[in-house]
C-alpha cells in the first residue's frame, strides 16, 4: 500500500510535469495566409474542381442571386507525417483551407448553386472580412480554418467575372486525371482519417496518402487492404484494374483530397468502366 506522503510527492510531480509540458500542447498560434496563390495552384484545383466560382470578401458581385445565406466550413489539417518531418504550419494550413473550402462546396453543390461568395474567415465564430487572406490557428497535431460563406447563382458575365477573379487555373505543364472526378459523397471529411473503414496502419497509411502530389487516388479491397497511386493522371484508373487483375475487388475511397466513398456498396466505384470521360 502507497503511503500518503509518497502518493502526494507523486501528485505533485504529474501535476508539475503537465503543467511545464501544456504550452506545446495548448500551441494556438494565429496566421494571416494569402487566398490567391492557393487558389490558383494545381492543387486547389485538383482538391475542388472548377465548377463553382469562389470568391473571398463579403462584398457580393452583380447580378448575384442568393440560396443559402450561411454555410459554415471546417478544415481540420494534420501537420505531422509518417515518414517525414512534420509540415510547416503555412503547409498545414493550406491543407485546411482546402478541407474548409470543400466542405463549403459540398454544400453549394447540394444546393443547386454555381458560385461560393462572400467567403470570410470565422473562427470562433468572430468574422475576419479579408478578400486577400485567411484566418488560421496551427498548433501541434492540427490547424484548423473556419469558413463562412453563401450559396449563389450567378448568369452570365457575373459568373465570368467571378470565376476570373478567384477561380484556380490550370497551371501550365501540371498534371490532371485523365477522367473526370467523381462527385463527393459526404461520407466523411478528406482529412479525417479516423472515419476510413481501415486498420490503424490503413489509416496511417492513408494520412500519408493526404501529403502526396495529384493527382492521386485512394481505394480501398473487400479484404481491408488498401493501394494508391498518386503524381500520375492514370492513378484512378490503375488502382482498379490492378484490383480487378488480381482478382480482389476494391472501391475508390479518395481521388486528390475528395472522399467519394459510399455506405451503400452497390453505389460505389469498383471498376474503371464507371469512371466517365472529361467533356
Amino acid at each position: 500500500m502507497i503511503s500518503r506522503p509518497v502518493l502526494f510527492k507523486a501528485m505533485v510531480w504529474v501535476l508539475c510535469a503537465l503543467a511545464w509540458a501544456s504550452p506545446s500542447w495548448a500551441r494556438n498560434t494565429k496566421l494571416l495566409l494569402p487566398t490567391q496563390p492557393l487558389l490558383r495552384s494545381q492543387v486547389a484545383r485538383s482538391a475542388l474542381g472548377d465548377d463553382i466560382a469562389i470568391r473571398f470578401g463579403s462584398e457580393l458581385p452583380a447580378g448575384a442571386t442568393v440560396i443559402n445565406q450561411v454555410l459554415l466550413g471546417h478544415g481540420v489539417a494534420d501537420p505531422r507525417r509518417h515518414d517525414g518531418p512534420p509540415r510547416s504550419d503555412e503547409a498545414t494550413c493550406r491543407a485546411a483551407l482546402i478541407n474548409a473550402l470543400t466542405d463549403l462546396l459540398r454544400q453549394v453543390r447540394i444546393s443547386g448553386g454555381t458560385a461560393l461568395i462572400g467567403v470570410v474567415s470565422n473562427y470562433d465564430e468572430i468574422e475576419m472580412d479579408d478578400p486577400r487572406q485567411y484566418e488560421c490557428h496551427a498548433g501541434a497535431t492540427r490547424a484548423v480554418v473556419d469558413l463562412k460563406g453563401k450559396s449563389a447563382k450567378l448568369e452570365g458575365g457575373a459568373l465570368a467575372q467571378a470565376s476570373k477573379a478567384s477561380a484556380p487555373v490550370q497551371a501550365q505543364g501540371l498534371k490532371a486525371h485523365r477522367k473526370r472526378i467523381p462527385e463527393a459523397s459526404g461520407f466523411a471529411a478528406a482529412d479525417d482519417a479516423n472515419a476510413v473503414p481501415l486498420s490503424e496502419e490503413g489509416k496511417s497509411r492513408y494520412r500519408h496518402y493526404l501529403t502526396l502530389p495529384s493527382p492521386k487516388a485512394f481505394v480501398i479491397g473487400i479484404d481491408g487492404a488498401w493501394r494508391f497511386y498518386f503524381n500520375d493522371s492514370e492513378s484512378m484508373t490503375k488502382a482498379l484494374d490492378r484490383c480487378e487483375r488480381e482478382g480482389k475487388p476494391c472501391w475508390l475511397y479518395a481521388v486528390d483530397n475528395t472522399v467519394v466513398w459510399r455506405t451503400d456498396v452497390a453505389q460505389r466505384i469498383a471498376k474503371s468502366a464507371q469512371l466517365t470521360d472529361k467533356e
